[in-house]
């Protein structure tokens, strides 16, 4: 599959929400930037995000907005064993709790970078609680870098 195209909107100096010098927070990248593999990607966005760590949010989300949604994915599914109304109430208020537990704001922090560490998407570095411990992760400088094998 051929990668979408790399556009001025998803270069490094077209971001425009920054928490430290050079960490972009939730930055614009093409939709597929996870599902591509480095030997594909274009020579600038490999020379633009190459081990540049950026910060992605992820905000708490039920996983079906209503008991009816959750019917209607799962019948697109074929699943025959479906929870009652009240196990999918119960089963969302423990995964909630779960969440706010380890994520206290409601807000998981993800530092992230293209460092060959996969060879088809950015390596996770850090999943943390606030923005101020991922800003400590992403400006530690103690991100590792794989060898980049492109072909040519």
């Amino acid at each position: 599959m051929t990668p979408s195209k790399y556009l001025d909107k998803h270069y490094f100096d077209s971001q425009t929400s920054w928490v430290a010098p050079n960490v972009p927070l939730n930055p614009v990248m093409r939709g597929d930037f996870d599902m591509t593999p480095n030997t594909d990607r274009d020579p600038l966005e490999i020379e633009h995000w190459w081990g540049i760590p950026y910060i992605v949010t992820f905000p708490y989300e039920m996983t079906d907005r209503s008991y009816q949604a959750y019917l209607d994915r799962l019948k697109t599914y074929g699943i025959a064993n479906i929870d009652t109304e009240i196990d999918w109430l119960r089963r969302e208020e423990e995964r909630k709790n779960s969440w706010f537990k380890k994520w206290p704001s409601g807000v998981r922090f993800d530092v992230r970078c293209l460092t060959g560490g996969a060879w088809d998407r950015s390596s996770s570095i850090a999943m943390v609680e606030s923005l101020a411990k991922a800003i400590l992760v992403a400006t530690a400088g103690e991100i590792e870098l794989y060898p980049l094998d492109i072909p040519g």
